[in-house]
């Protein structure tokens, strides 16, 4: 894996400072903590675009207009936005960090630089490295046109949210004395906003930590199964690793753990015939550590996730009973999960 960037080392001094001075935190204070980020996110969001709401109303009504001083209006406004963009994004990685500090010191495992790196990724809404994983490619499936229409939708999204806000609040105010602050309107989109995207990384982070805690449990596991039970496993663990579409470096050490279980250099993928009909075979033990593993990812599957649960036949009640226990910090309910199988 290539060196950690300078937003990432930044991630991992407050993850390390955190051990230090954060040797007990209960799991209560860690899902508070939570709650307090996404409040702080939103906080942070509506003071910062209401200071730019105020640059704009005081320089120009419209920001794209080439009426009055036009470079002098343009260079104070998009310097006092561009400014406090970056402060405000400080802010939120800082606020964000410190919240998954709290959730890893909660899991009381061991966690490596890459896992705490991949924690950072998530705070920071950085991409996750293009590895393979043992011979196993986790982006066969992809299609990186769509993909990367998809990050710049999502990007988009928060600038169009807050043109748009500003449309309306100019056509609402058009005939009043009030259509001069229409750019205020701003402030609480860019705080609900901000509040959303915090809920989402930090709840991606969650997943992060716990699955590390996961490897370790469904590792041990698989070992007490029979050899029959622990090459289906395999076969599961394989596909989902390959249809997750990313990366995932909690994947990686299981797969690491079993591949040198098996004393080879790579991990064998069959193909999906090959698998859809062995799949409805496994036990209900390999099931259940099936559903363990697929749970563990945040957000909506894709079609080559989905084709997984109805191989396994896996309802989607139970992937959502493991994602509850898993948002809500459940260690010793995803423990006993695991050792039931």
């Amino acid at each position: 894996m290539d060196k950690p960037g300078w937003l990432e080392r930044w991630g991992l001094v407050v993850l390390d400072k955190a051990d230090d001075d954060l040797p007990e935190v209960t799991i209560k204070r860690a899902l508070k903590w939570h709650k307090l980020a996404i409040f702080g996110a939103a906080v942070v969001g509506f003071f910062f675009s209401g200071l730019v709401a105020i640059f704009e109303i005081k320089y120009f009504e419209d920001p794209w207009s080439l009426e009055g001083p036009w470079v002098r209006n343009h260079l104070i406004y998009w310097s006092a936005a561009i400014g406090f963009t970056v402060i405000e994004t400080y802010f939120l990685i800082k606020i964000g960090l410190e919240a998954v500090a709290r959730f890893v010191v909660t899991s009381q495992e061991p966690h490596d630089e890459a896992s705490r790196r991949a924690m950072c990724r998530a705070v920071i809404e950085l991409p996750e490295p293009e590895l393979i994983s043992h011979g196993l490619n986790p982006r066969i499936y992809n299609e990186r046109s769509s993909k990367l229409l998809w990050y710049i939708a999502y990007k988009l999204k928060y600038m169009a949210s807050n043109f748009v806000a500003k449309m309306i609040a100019r056509r609402i105010l058009t005939r009043s004395g009030f259509r001069g602050y229409a750019p205020l309107v701003a402030a609480p989109v860019v705080a609900l906003w901000n509040a959303w995207v915090m809920h989402i990384v930090l709840t991606e982070a969650k997943h992060r930590v716990v699955g590390k805690f996961l490897t370790d449990e469904l590792s041990r596991k698989v070992e007490q199964l029979s050899e029959q039970d622990q090459e289906l496993f395999d076969d599961v663990l394989a596909h989902r690793f390959v249809a997750w579409g990313r990366y995932d470096h909690n994947l990686h050490l299981l797969i690491a753990a079993r591949v040198t279980k098996q004393g080879s250099d790579d991990m064998p993928l069959c193909d999906k015939d090959t698998f859809a009909k062995r799949a409805p075979t496994c036990s209900d033990s390999v099931r259940k550590l099936a559903t363990v593993v697929l749970a563990y990812k945040r957000g909506f599957f894709n079609k080559h996730e989905k084709e997984l649960l109805s191989y396994l036949r896996i309802s989607k009640g139970e992937i959502k009973k493991v994602r509850k226990h898993i948002t809500r910090l459940e260690y010793n309910s995803l423990k006993s999960l695991v050792e039931s199988a």
